[in-house]
């Protein structure tokens, strides 16, 4: 997924489909934050402004359980991983999100 600093989705591969239930061009032009769960918006729009701020590459969510909201409303645990991409003066933001064993599975 492409997203501009300021948190509108440029780009989703069609993998997106298979993970969250969104077809690419659904996503194109929305906020990152609906992919989000309600109970983690504020938060993470306030880590997204951090990330913006701070030009240190990290890893994302390093000791948190993160999750992606799908479109049939259900969540996935989720890993992401961030990079900052320069496209003329505008900076990109390439996230690549892998889905991860749910808890209860993992537990199997």
């Amino acid at each position: 997924m492409v997203v501009r600093e300021s948190g509108t989705i440029l780009f989703a591969n069609p993998q997106v489909r298979h993970l969250l239930g969104y077809a690419p061009d659904e996503l194109h032009g929305q906020s990152l934050e609906m992919l989000i769960p309600t109970r983690f918006r504020i938060q993470h729009i306030g880590h997204r402004l951090r990330f913006t701020d701070d030009r240190r590459t990290r890893p994302m969510g390093a000791g948190l359980e993160l999750f992606a909201l799908c479109k049939d409303g259900s969540e996935r645990r989720v890993e992401i991983g961030l990079s900052r991409v320069r496209r003329g003066l505008e900076t990109l933001v390439v996230a690549v999100i892998c889905e991860l064993p749910s808890v209860e599975r993992a537990e199997r």
